[in-house]
């Protein structure tokens, strides 16, 4: 254990990982932990205490211990302060009145985020303190501003959990946000005495600037750049959210490290040289450290416009700990910014841990930390002298370097959580950097600087012409064979493996960090174990897909919609092709469809008339309805009952029947399942 001894240096950035652990079990836990969790924790102080005097080896084991402890303690404790009231059923064209607090322009309409929601026919205690809605068409939101009272009406449902199994679970994310119902807006919309923009002004802020950078550009090209100024994405047009999401350009649309880099740095530079040019301040002795408060000041700024994403926080974190080591005459060692970065995100807010914002950025920006620091160890110095050739031909190198290392430091994350990766992302990449970084970011900043007196124009017009050329290339990339494949993800222990492996490959830099390959193989090797659903149903019975000769096949349900499409991607295909009815694998009528495969008879009743008749002759029946035991005493029947409870349904064909799962059985019993 000697070398662990030699890591010293290294222990601190491990905080996180282990914070992380105790906070990746609890949400991992299929029921809500008690208050008396906290009995165990406590219970480990004493030991650790003791052990300290003793020696470190023990101490070490206990204090992991206890970090993973407070890590589930802490995800406990921040779940019961939060208490958000979630939908408890559907409700459709039901009146609605509340606050907007938020007003995002997308495609074909707006997104509005209310609270102070009081819904007819629902009380006050069981009323969820915010919802979300999608107002369809133009002219429906026109006129409507941030802290707008209004009165509409429209439908609304619990946010759903996963529709497959490892599927993301959208109940958890909005739960976490506060937002306990989700759904749709039919105009007229009301606008009701009273206009509270309390606590509200930083919303307004975004969106009045985002406005007035979207008016003074092309359409396309303002809603970029409104994404990297504000942090508004909501409007960017699919086709464009498409190709960048494929030639993995997805995260210069995301305000992130290097947008906060750019900014600060630029105006790190700026202040400090028009300080030493000035007559009045050129001979003070702190200019370095002025202009490190400057960019500090002017970094929070852009953190706040931005609307606070978890990237560009962890990013403001880190330039702010280098700031501030300006200022007090130290130097900062990025792995521990990095770690502390990601501590102060998981204390704030424990589920920012499963978003895979957070774990992009954090994977990502830590195993390029880690390859620079070992380059630079490796590297002789006279690469680094001032030779015009060299900085270009570093340049290049690094641009290349920095894609590679971070597409193959996220990869497995990218695959689990969007079943598909890139093989165009390098090359999309060296060619859009130096436009983002020499000509795009830039005019950003310039933009930023003069738009209080009005001068933005020009500065968004140099924005526009390079937004164009970056979305050309990232058209010209997507568009070219084998851009873009999907694939069966690993299951979740799988990927925690090859997470944990990657942590310890990198965090350690004596030899024994070459054990986490071993952890990374095991991980990769999961994926041939993953064994999917042979048939998934929705929880309303509107999509049906059954896996037919290797291949899922949509049987009822629209392969566009959202739920297949969901079970398209975990399956590891774009789309769900749909079986046509009139075949002898589907037959269909005014009451009902029979599907068949291997000797297996599906009926998808539609009607109470056909029930008696399909029932005598399928093996699995589907319902929109509830069936009695005494109408079907078929041993598989899944109605409208069993929808309810259960959520979506997952099957799998095993030699003595089938296998149930579910939404409900995937989430457990937790403060945000329905």
């Amino acid at each position: 254990m000697q070398w662990l001894q030699q890591e010293r240096s290294r222990w601190m950035a491990w905080i996180p990982v282990l914070l992380g652990t105790g906070i990746g079990l609890y949400f991992a836990l299929p029921f809500e932990p008690s208050a008396y969790s906290v009995l165990p924790v406590i219970a480990l102080i004493a030991p650790w205490q003791y052990a300290r005097a003793r020696g470190w080896h023990s101490a070490l084991i206990l204090g992991c211990l206890l970090l993973m402890g407070c890590g589930l303690l802490w995800a406990k404790l921040m779940n019961d302060w939060r208490e958000t009231i979630m939908l408890e059923k559907e409700l459709r064209f039901v009146p609605i009145q509340g606050r907007v607090i938020e007003i995002s322009d997308v495609e074909g309409g707006y997104r509005l985020t209310m609270d102070q929601v009081q819904l007819e026919g629902v009380e006050a205690g069981i009323t969820p303190q915010r919802i979300r809605l999608k107002l369809q068409g133009k002219a429906a939101g026109e006129g409507l501003k941030t802290g707008d009272q209004i009165a509409l009406r429209g439908g609304l449902l619990p946010p759903s959990g996963p529709v497959m199994p490892g599927a993301f679970d959208f109940a958890r994310f909005f739960y976490y946000r506060g937002i306990g119902g989700v759904g749709y807006g039919i105009p007229p919309i009301t606008k009701q005495a009273g206009n509270e923009t309390g606590g509200l002004f930083l919303t307004r802020w975004r969106s009045e600037i985002t406005q007035r950078i979207r008016a003074q550009m092309a359409p396309t090209e303002g809603t970029v750049a409104a994404a990297l100024m504000t942090g508004e994405r909501a409007a960017i047009p699919d086709e464009v959210t498409q190709a960048m999401r494929i030639t993995n350009l997805s995260h210069l649309l995301a305000i992130s490290g290097m947008h906060m880099a750019i900014v600060t740095g630029m105006i790190f530079v700026v202040v400090r040289y028009s300080l030493l040019w000035l007559p009045v301040t050129q001979h003070w002795r702190y200019i370095k450290q002025a202009a490190a408060w400057v960019a500090l000041v002017a970094g929070a700024g852009y953190l706040l416009l931005s609307g606070l994403p978890i990237s560009a926080t962890r990013a403001y974190i880190m330039v702010a700990l280098m700031l501030f080591a300006i200022v007090i005459h130290r130097e900062v060692m990025p792995v521990r910014s990095i770690a502390w970065a990601a501590v102060v995100l998981l204390l704030v807010d424990p589920s920012n841990l499963l978003e895979p914002g957070f774990q992009l950025s954090f994977g990502a920006t830590l195993a390029l930390i880690c390859w620079y620091e070992y380059l630079r160890s490796r590297a002789q110095g006279d690469w680094f002298e001032s030779s015009r050739v060299r900085r270009v031909i570093l340049y290049l190198f690094g641009i290349c370097m920095t894609t590679l290392v971070a597409e193959i430091a996220t990869f497995p994350l990218v695959l689990y959580h969007f079943n598909n990766f890139s093989f165009v992302g390098m090359l999309a990449n060296a060619l859009v950097m130096p436009i983002v970084s020499f000509l795009i970011m830039p005019a950003v900043v310039l933009a930023f600087i003069v738009m209080p007196v009005g001068l933005e124009y020009w500065p968004l017009q140099a924005a526009q012409l390079g937004i164009g050329w970056m979305l050309d290339v990232a058209r010209w990339t997507a568009a070219l064979p084998y851009a873009n494949l999907y694939a069966v993800a690993p299951p979740s222990w799988g990927v925690v493996l090859i997470v944990l492996g990657a942590l310890w490959l990198m965090l350690w830099q004596q030899r024994p960090r070459l054990w986490g390959l071993v952890a990374i193989a095991i991980g990769f090797v999961s994926m041939w174990s993953v064994q999917l659903p042979d048939m998934v149903i929705s929880k309303d019975a509107k999509q049906i897909a059954w896996r037919m000769d290797g291949q899922m096949q949509l049987l009822k349900g629209r392969p566009a919609s959202f739920v297949p499409q969901q079970w398209a991607y975990r399956s590891g295909e774009a789309s769900l092709p749909t079986l046509k009815a009139g075949s002898d694998a589907l037959r269909c009528d005014r009451v009902g469809c029979i599907a068949q495969h291997q000797n297996v008879k599906l009926a998808m009743v539609r009607e109470q008339a056909a029930l008696v008749k399909d029932c005598a002759q399928a093996d699995i029946v589907i319902a929109p309805f509830i069936v009695w035991e005494s109408e079907c005493s078929h041993p598989l029947v899944i109605d409208r009952r069993m929808l309810q409870r259960e959520g979506g349904i997952w099957l799998w064909q095993r030699k003595d029947g089938w296998e149930i799962g579910s939404t409900r059985q995937a989430q457990g019993r937790r403060p945000w399942s329905h």
